[in-house]
């Protein structure tokens, strides 16, 4: 071993070696972050690192024929500091050994690729020497590293040829060896069919990816001829909808004093059971009659029932509250089309999109609605207020009388049946 004399030197030559693996880690890692943020793709699987003991080297400084000499354990001795990279793919190994490579204070000493000139043994790797600056408060020095980079599979060769071959001391039996040399081969196989098929997985996702973006759905595609009038219709019919339906149920309490309709917290209630009661026949009715039929029964049918509302006041208080109970069941009742109509509207490939504009409307009704109602009540009051919602609705319900389609395919069928007699009976 080292002469008392020299363990100073030998402390600090393991601090350099040492201090190269903690360099060399943190550039590997950084390496491996931008990879994966600029390619969304992890290369290496993990990372090892070994830093070689007093007595090893000292072995191999003697089987080489050299005196245990610090002089002679840097320069003879390139693999005191050693970095093991693992990954997937054999074009990893390549790609991370370039990326290394071009690092501009790193200096490749030598490559020895295993991979492309296998040794008599079987092993397979990718090895580099390289140097690394290693800044001392007093002066740098470059540091040996030895860089190996395999994949999964030649790890898991190397590493049971190393066990064998310290088991047998370097004098393995022959059939031993020969089946190691086997076991190469298929090792060799498996990394190549695993690359064709990453490359297969690839390609495949570029594919699909490309395909996506060629069938990727524009919003002015929804207002193209082919989509238009089913895009305006549950727009239309949505909006008009919901603004009667939010503004009177946000401002109830003031419509209701307004309208001398008594005991608010009576209303209230009244409100809110019709409103229940109305959730459930809508979901009775909805598949009973046609989609156009429900959308314009609805939007008229809570039409007329604010006007008798309006009307009511002059009449008598118990008109006035039949009348608002009917509006609370009515809107409940459409409320309920609200969810399978928008997605009949539009085909499977602009569904998504479709729906998402429909919605958009709505929301600019429910908006409108909450924002004006105070402003309309307080301007021309709640009879005025009430005018404009049952104006809106009767919109609504003339729109989707003369424009909104048939899709139910139950009443789609009947139709098509109907149409079928009378063209029958005027030939």
């Amino acid at each position: 071993m080292m002469q008392d004399d020299s363990v100073l030197s030998w402390n600090t030559a393991m601090l350099l070696y040492n201090s190269a693996l903690k360099e060399m880690g943190t550039k590997i890692e950084i390496l491996n972050d931008e990879f994966q943020h600029v390619h969304q793709y992890n290369p290496i699987e993990y990372v090892k690192t070994r830093l070689k003991s007093p007595e090893s080297i000292v072995k191999k400084l003697k089987r080489y024929g050299y005196e245990d000499s610090i002089q002679n354990m840097i320069e003879y001795c390139n693999d005191i500091a050693g970095v093991r990279i693992v990954c997937s793919f054999t074009s990893d190994i390549y790609r991370l050994a370039d990326m290394i490579g071009r690092q501009s204070d790193i200096t490749v000493l030598s490559i020895k690729d295993y991979i492309k000139n296998p040794k008599p043994s079987g092993y397979k790797s990718y090895h580099m020497i390289v140097t690394i600056p290693i800044f001392l408060s007093d002066r740098m020095v470059d540091t040996k590293v030895e860089i190996q980079i395999r994949t999964i599979a030649m790890d898991f060769w190397a590493s049971l040829e190393h066990k064998i071959y310290y088991k047998f001391e370097g004098h393995a039996p022959a059939y031993i060896s020969h089946d190691l040399q086997e076991c190469s081969k298929i090792v060799s196989e498996l990394d190549e069919k695993m690359l064709m098929l990453n490359e297969a997985i690839l390609k495949a996702k570029e594919e699909q990816e490309k395909k996506e973006a060629e069938e990727k759905v524009s919003v002015g595609e929804l207002f193209s001829p082919k989509y238009r009038k089913n895009t305006l219709v549950g727009g239309i019919f949505y909006a008009c909808q919901v603004f009667p339906y939010f503004g009177v149920g946000i401002f109830l309490p003031i419509l209701i004093a307004q309208l001398n309709m008594g005991d608010a917290n009576t209303s209230n209630i009244l409100y809110d059971v019709f409103c229940m009661a109305g959730a459930f026949v809508g979901t009775w009715l909805c598949n009973r009659i046609s989609r156009r039929r429900f959308l314009t029964s609805t939007f008229f049918g809570a039409a007329i029932a604010l006007i008798v509302m309006i009307v009511g006041q002059s009449i008598s208080i118990i008109v006035t509250v039949v009348a608002f109970s009917a509006f609370a069941l009515i809107m409940s009742i459409a409320v309920v089309m609200e969810w399978p109509y928008p997605p009949e509207l539009f085909d499977d490939r602009v569904r998504g999109t479709g729906v998402g504009i429909v919605i958009a409307f709505s929301r600019i009704g429910a908006a409108l609605g909450t924002f004006l109602l105070p402003i309309l009540m307080e301007s021309i009051g709640a009879t005025g207020t009430l005018s404009v919602c049952a104006a809106i609705l009767i919109v609504g319900g003339v729109v989707c009388q003369i424009m909104a389609p048939e899709t139910s395919l139950k009443h789609m069928k009947k139709e098509e049946k109907v149409q079928e007699t009378v063209s029958g009976q005027n030939a």
